[in-house]
């Protein structure tokens, strides 16, 4: 965890770190200290948690097709994460 209360997401097999554009995330070769690569972490009642870029203000979005991109913050299903 950072000092502001944002966390880096890095991967325990590939030591790799959870990077953010305006649209796309994906996993960085090199982590570092770039807001890109630093999230906010909003924990919902429900038990599922919502994962905010510092860099971008955006969330992290599971989308129909499998994937995953970066869209405005909001309390939906797409957004909740386990």
């Amino acid at each position: 965890m950072w000092n502001d209360g944002t966390r880096r997401l890095r991967n325990v097999n590939t030591l790799k770190c959870l990077y953010a554009s305006d649209q796309y995330v994906w996993l960085t070769d090199t982590c570092d200290s770039r807001t890109n690569e630093s999230w906010w972490v909003k924990r919902w009642n429900d038990g599922t948690i919502r994962f905010q870029n510092q860099a971008t203000g955006l969330c992290m979005r599971g989308t129909p097709d499998y994937g995953v991109d970066m869209a405005p913050c909001d309390s939906s299903q797409a957004q909740s994460w386990y």
